[in-house]
């Protein structure tokens, strides 16, 4: 699994990194991991590039998210540029977001509409924490 995650800057400071935790979990498993932290766009653009070349299955993306993008602690990143730069590298691949409101049904039709793929998006379901 390919990792890129993002705090806002107070989550930075108090370094809390779930994507980091998961990639040791994993690895300690015995599963291939890689982790990468983002601050901005142009990294995301360069971790997608480098999820292509790899040979990992599946992109997990954990950060903020809001019902029309994602933030980054220096960026902040709307569901069509993320289509734009994380869509044509998932193709045959799989993406997990991990997120706050993120994983909407825009952000899945720009992604899936930015490779054309004919494959159905599953369902997101929410998850209520305590």
């Amino acid at each position: 699994m390919f990792i890129v995650e993002s705090n806002s800057l107070r989550d930075e400071r108090r370094q809390y990194r779930e994507g980091e935790i998961l990639s040791q979990v994993l690895r300690m498993m015995g599963k291939g991991a890689e982790y990468r932290y983002i601050r901005t766009s142009k990294e995301l653009g360069a971790m997608a590039q480098e999820f292509r070349k790899s040979r990992f299955r599946y992109l997990h993306m954990a950060c903020h998210g809001a019902y029309d993008g994602f933030g980054l602690p220096l960026d902040t990143v709307p569901f069509t540029d993320c289509a734009r730069i994380v869509g044509p590298v998932i193709e045959n691949r799989r993406l997990f977001l991990s997120a706050c409101s993120f994983a909407q049904p825009g952000l899945a039709r720009a992604v899936f509409h930015s490779y054309r793929r004919r494959e159905r998006p599953s369902q997101s379901t929410d998850v209520a924490f305590a």
